[in-house]
């Protein structure tokens, strides 16, 4: 059976100053956000069969890692457009969400189909917060009516459309069994608007209090509720709404199919269907300068790619939480504008994975890849530092364990930005030097914050590491030995070198000279690669000098040993790509084993970029360069693909002697990389 819901949202949305409403609660399955966080609306079901405690362990809302759960972006225009599928295979459902935003407005349209495939009843949530507006109820004199109406500005007014009739049909509890096919509501008050499961939980337990026979009561007060009656479910709401509320439930109780439509009154007589086709045209043509470079076979998961990583910016609001000399200082007020490695893990920005991440977004979306590189200068503070990552307010913090909270003043992830302006440097357009021109400063201030804190003698130094992990340098637990004072790392001074040469070559005023005699003092003869100072092993480290060119072309002799190490099936090219480490190095796949000989999609892109580049200026490495570079792309495209067919994923890295997918996934960030290689 087919039930259809159509709920008319009649809002003023006030004091938005930043872009529009967007799938920008990037660490749920559905959810949208405008920048002023004014007004949030989010999705989430559960099985209505379950009883009791699995019920609540049941309910989905928050993207998590481990549930079995796919979700994957058709299409993604970043505020205009969004075609996402969510199936749900432990429930046996599947989610087809159309978002439609208009252009430069806060209206839009939200249009939720349902799919059973194993005739499970099951409940569907909208969660509607707005912090401008409040909420109170008002009686029409319909019964089967409900509105919500705002104390201040105008209302929100909901119909439901149930069997082609025009109502809004409160579900009624009888025998503790839902209707279905029928909506329950409840209003509350809470400053609390991300635990959505908390706060469902509390309201159907203070419904079911009053519903139940009075020789239960006890039992709840003594913590025994659901031993005694486990079959009051989540399907419980009050169907009330208080004067003066901000957040509202509502619950759609279904056995079948369904299909729920939200929107605003200016689009509520658009066609969705309609506007959708048009949409999807224009979303062929923006992402069109990718997927146009692959077979027409792969077309379709190039497409599927980029929207992922599209529908993976986010925006996030609040305060976050800085340590300086060993004491927690809280910066308020912060707002930023990104795109998470991990909707379901990392639901957040990371600096230096940003990086990789616009080199796509710029490709495709030019306006909102300004939007998000200034918005991370925006957070820069006056000496030049950007944070790690960037974890603003209760809500992001939730997510995160307590000691990677407070982020650390003196330390500081790679000045991977300068990958973007290089970029942004070969698109010539007035567009695209209005930003260099704006943020380049920025930037170079950013690199002197490198310089006053990570200079040392004779080169550079991450700071904030231990015995086992270098977190700043991105690369965490890759070995670097024991810790020194004396210390250099040689992935920072390649960093610092192009980083400056691409400022310098911007914008023509003077940075610091790098000598050649730097790498050559980096230069392992035993090893037959560069290293840091205390450390010697062949892997990502060492290559560092080669990623970014610093080898002189007509270095034949040095081109060809680096050549060697990659070619090598025993040392660093393994089934997915060029891993971490050598696997004739003692410490491979040692310890905690992430950037001990997993392949890195992030580094792999930069292999790939210098093999190319160096076949182009030294005829007598050009054709193995060439080759090397075509093997590496088929390997990496090949196991990519085979993954993704076994697990329906992108995955944060991939294992160096299988290539089996490891870590978080959906990993959308810098592994979807192989689009541009």
């Amino acid at each position: 059976m087919m039930l259809k819901y159509t709920i008319l949202i009649t809002f003023v949305f006030l004091g938005l100053t930043l872009g529009a409403i967007g799938t920008y609660r990037t660490g749920y399955y559905f959810g949208l956000l405008n920048p002023d966080n004014s007004f949030k609306m989010t999705l989430g079901w559960f099985p209505l069969d379950a009883k009791g405690a699995k019920l609540h362990s049941s309910f989905r809302s928050t993207a998590e890692n481990n549930d079995k759960i796919v979700f994957h972006y058709k299409e993604h225009i970043i505020e205009q457009h969004a075609v996402q599928e969510i199936v749900d295979k432990e429930l046996g459902l599947r989610f087809t969400i159309i978002f439609i935003g208009k252009p430069n407005t806060d209206d839009f349209m939200v249009q939720v189909k349902s799919e059973s495939t194993k005739n499970h009843d099951y409940g569907i949530i909208l969660h509607i917060n707005d912090e401008n507006v409040r909420l109170s109820t008002a009686k029409t004199g319909q019964p089967s009516s409900f509105t919500v109406e705002s104390s201040t500005y105008s209302s929100l007014n909901m119909k439901a459309k149930y069997k082609g009739v025009e109502n809004f049909i409160p579900a009624l509890y009888k025998k503790r069994k839902p209707n279905l096919g029928r909506v329950q509501f409840a209003c509350y008050d809470s400053d609390n608007d991300y635990d959505l499961h908390g706060s469902l939980k509390k309201l159907t337990m203070e419904n079911a209090k009053k519903r139940i026979r009075p020789i239960y009561r006890q039992k709840i007060r003594n913590g025994e509720f659901w031993d005694e009656v486990d079959n009051y479910p989540m399907n419980l709401l009050s169907n009330t709404c208080g004067k003066d509320k901000s957040q509202v439930f509502l619950q759609f109780l279904i056995d079948g199919d369904a299909e729920i439509t939200v929107s605003t009154s200016e689009m509520a007589s658009i066609d969705i269907d309609e506007l959708k086709s048009s949409n999807s045209i224009a979303y062929k043509h923006k992402v069109d300068t990718i997927v146009k470079n692959w077979p027409i076979k792969l077309q379709p998961f190039v497409s599927q790619t980029i929207a992922d990583v599209l529908g993976s910016v986010g925006y996030a609001s609040g305060d976050y939480i800085v340590q300086k000399q060993g004491v927690d200082h809280r910066v308020q007020n912060a707002r930023l504008f990104y795109s998470c490695p991990s909707r379901s893990f990392f639901p957040r920005g990371f600096v230096w994975d940003e990086a990789f991440h616009l080199l796509i977004i710029c490709r495709v979306d030019m306006k909102s890849c300004e939007a998000i590189l200034r918005s991370w200068f925006a957070i820069m503070d006056n000496d030049g530092w950007i944070p790690r990552e960037v974890i603003l307010g209760d809500e992001a913090r939730s997510r995160v364990p307590e000691k990677f909270i407070p982020q650390i003043h003196e330390y500081s992830n790679p000045p991977a930005f300068s990958l973007v302006f290089d970029f942004l440097s070969s698109i010539n357009s007035i567009k695209t030097q209005s930003i260099i021109n704006d943020l380049l400063p920025l930037f170079k201030k950013h690199l002197q914050f490198f310089e006053d804190t990570h200079k040392v003698r004779g080169g550079y130094q991450w700071q904030g590491r231990n015995d086992d992990h270098t977190l700043t340098s991105g690369l965490d637990d890759y070995p670097r030995g024991n810790i020194s004072v004396s210390e250099r790392h040689v992935d920072l001074l390649s960093w610092m070198k192009y980083s400056w040469d691409v400022v310098g070559r911007l914008s023509g005023l003077p940075t610091p000279s790098f000598s050649q005699s730097v790498f050559q003092e980096h230069w392992n003869a035993d090893i037959g690669l560069y290293s840091d100072s205390e450390a010697a092993h062949v892997g990502y480290v060492g290559l560092f000098p080669f990623l970014f060119e610093h080898i002189q072309c007509s270095d034949t002799p040095t081109l060809r040993t680096v050549y060697t190490h990659l070619n090598s099936t025993r040392s660093l090219f393994g089934p997915g790509g060029i891993r971490s480490l050598s696997k004739e190095d003692m410490l491979y796949g040692t310890g905690e084993n992430y950037w001990r000989g997993a392949t890195w999609m992030n580094i792999n892109y930069l292999v790939k970029r210098s093999l190319d580049r160096y076949a182009e200026c030294n005829d007598a490495v050009s054709a193995d360069f060439h080759a090397l570079s075509k093997r590496l792309k088929g390997t990496i495209v090949r196991n990519v693909l085979k993954e993704y067919k076994r697990t329906g994923w992108l995955w944060e890295n991939y294992d160096g002697t299988t290539g089996r997918a490891r870590g978080c996934r959906p990993f959308n960030g810098w592994t979807a990389l192989f689009m541009l290689m």
